[in-house]
């Protein structure tokens, strides 16, 4: 099997599909990369079904609970990043961004390259995967609900030698 480059995506309708429990940072970068590498393709955010906004969000019960259960829809967002409901007409190739705690909308009829943690039965569909870092093993920004910022670091080091999105992404550039 052969390496997956940006230049398979070249001249193909593609679409980012940005998972809402990335970071600020990782959502600035999806923005920047989507521009630069895969000539402006639109960029979406999924997280929980369904959730498509902000305004979908509600307390879920009466202590801390929310319906959306990623960290980051509400920041990403704020970055203009528009909710997923369905792929741009004509795309022709998804590139997934994920940390492992949001639901990957189903998929079909376009090859599908992930970047980052995701489920068994999600990754097993893609024509790729390269690994990521899930959320407890990286440091970054979300925006909460009420819309503060909130900074973290992460919880434990990363397996082996797992690079960070912002690492893959300028590899699988320079590729």
């Amino acid at each position: 099997q052969r390496l997956v480059r940006t230049e398979d995506l070249k001249g193909r309708k593609a679409a980012v599909l940005v998972g809402s429990d990335l970071t600020q940072e990782e959502g600035r970068l999806a923005q920047e990369f989507a521009q630069k590498m895969l000539g402006g393709a639109t960029v979406l955010h999924f997280g929980t079904p369904g959730i498509e906004k902000s305004s979908d969000d509600a307390a879920a019960d009466a202590l801390l609970k929310r319906k959306s259960k990623t960290a980051n829809l509400h920041g990403l967002e704020k970055l203009g990043i528009q909710g997923y409901s369905s792929l741009p007409a004509g795309t022709q190739a998804v590139v997934v961004l994920g940390s492992g705690r949001a639901t990957l909308p189903r998929l079909e009829g376009v090859p599908v390259y992930g970047i980052g943690v995701f489920r068994r039965k999600d990754a097993e569909r893609f024509a790729a995967v390269l690994p990521g870092q899930a959320f407890a093993e990286k440091d970054g920004t979300v925006v909460n609900f009420e819309g503060v910022e909130q900074k973290f670091r992460r919880a434990v080091a990363p397996p082996r030698e797992c690079k960070s999105l912002s690492e893959t992404m300028m590899m699988w550039s320079n590729y």
